[in-house]
């Protein structure tokens, strides 16, 4: 691939990520606007697509070239509007896979080994009375405190999952994640790409930013609608609040 290609996979990829990333706060529009956006993802439209702001022509065509070219690779899927607007894209288990190991995240190793993680904690003091959800803080094996980045290695761990389904999220009204197998079957995973280029900081950089933008966009954004947002967050009583 070349550059402008392992650009647009990453950037792809954080769009994506932006979608399955636990929403933590109830009250902003990110709630909402998750919920429409994960929904269209599920019907096939894929991440959330932007045009290049004031790209020339040229780039844009070179953009669309590189978007075909990978998509005739097998790594990505257009979903296009009236057969000629596109409005999003979707990576293939083998493109994403190949844009986790560019950006140096874990990949469906450590996605698998989460799951299996989740389905040991299922009669643990970690499992929520509400059904089959699991806290967060059994997978990170530490309680809530200053240091938050045990909670942002499981997102991690735990996105190929999300993304592809075999587990839910769900924060409570204090913003605690909670997650839940939706498959106990083994999932059918690709394996690690082993013939891409070690990843490097400025991918990292790049996917860093671009999962900040749309992240940005989701809580600020108007939603388009209010009738339907989704699963409302886990109860937290007094009771449990100490025990959660």
């Amino acid at each position: 691939m070349n550059e402008t290609q392992t650009n647009l996979l990453v950037s792809v990829l954080a769009s994506t990520d932006a979608l399955w990333l636990p929403c933590r706060d109830p009250r902003s529009n990110a709630w909402v606007n998750t919920h429409l956006a994960r929904t269209s993802y599920r019907a096939g439209l894929g991440g959330c697509w932007r045009p290049l702001q004031g790209a020339t022509e040229q780039q844009r065509k070179q953009r669309q070239r590189a978007l075909d070219a990978m998509s005739a690779d097998g790594l990505l899927v257009l979903a296009r509007r009236r057969e000629s607007r596109l409005v999003g894209a979707t990576l293939t288990p083998v493109g994403e896979a190949m844009a986790r190991a560019l950006c140096g995240l874990p990949g469906s190793e450590a996605a698998v080994a989460s799951e299996d993680e989740l389905r040991r904690l299922g009669d643990s003091e970690f499992a929520a009375v509400e059904g089959r959800w699991i806290s967060e803080r059994g997978l990170a094996r530490q309680n809530y405190g200053d240091d938050t980045s045990e909670f942002v290695l499981v997102e991690n761990m735990l996105l190929p999952s999300l993304v592809a389904g075999r587990v839910e999220s769900l924060s409570d009204s204090l913003g605690r994640c909670w997650y839940m197998l939706t498959d106990d079957g083994t999932p059918n995973v690709p394996p690690e790409p082993t013939d891409v280029e070690p990843w490097c900081d400025d991918l990292r950089s790049l996917y860093e930013q671009e999962l900040s933008r749309h992240l940005d966009h989701f809580a600020q954004a108007k939603p388009q609608t209010r009738h339907e947002i989704g699963p409302i967050p886990l109860r937290c009583s007094l009771a449990t609040k100490e025990a959660a």
